[in-house]
């Protein structure tokens, strides 16, 4: 059983999160990089109907 570093435990004084470790942060990007390439690779196949302007615009996106 793996122990823990003292610093594991901290949490971090700005986010009152507890601080990630590269390996988990790395896990994270390399499926949000997956995420966003299969979004990608839809390009071009979905026909857009609306008013793209007015949507961001609804939901506060300038």
């Amino acid at each position: 059983m793996r122990r823990r570093a003292p610093n594991d435990t901290k949490q971090s004084a700005h986010s009152g999160h507890s601080p990630i470790r590269p390996n988990d942060h790395a896990l994270r990007e390399l499926l949000r990089h997956g995420r966003q390439k299969k979004i990608l690779e839809l390009q071009g196949r979905i026909a857009w109907q609306g008013d793209l302007r007015a949507w961001r615009k609804s939901r506060g996106i300038q």
